[in-house]
This record gives structure tokens, sequence and C-alpha cells, in this order.
């Protein structure tokens, strides 16, 4: 199986937008079971640091509205 990385825009844009954007069908493959996400310490972080920022956070506040049906 594929395990990949995915930078942090790749999971905040899928998060916030579109499902048939590319970011949500990457994150769609993920949850197919098509490959493992793996993250480092860094990313973690990175991805922490993002979603708390007010323009962001306020969307993505229960994991945003696409990944609800995920």
């Amino acid at each position: 199986m594929i395990t990949a990385v995915l930078d942090t825009n790749v999971i905040v844009g899928a998060a916030i937008g579109s499902k048939k954007a590319t970011a949500g069908r990457v994150l769609d493959a993920y949850f197919d079971g098509k490959y493992r996400l793996a993250f480092s310490p860094s990313t973690s972080d990175e991805l922490l640091h993002v979603v708390s920022l007010p323009r962001i956070r306020g969307v993505v506040v229960g994991l945003g509205p696409n990944l609800a049906g995920r």
C-alpha cells in the first residue's frame, strides 16, 4: 500500500473546499483506503497552527462541512 504525506494546504483545502476539487478527491481516496496517510511532527504542528488561524478555524470547526459525509 502507498504511504503519502499530504501538504497542509491539501488537507485544509479538502476540509473547506468542494468534494469535487482535487484536494477533496485526494482525501476521499484516503478514506476509501487507497493509501496510508503519514504525518511528521512538523507536518502535524503546521496543520494544527493553520487550523487555529481565525479565518480557517471558523470553517474547520467540527472537521469542516465536507468531511462530515466522508
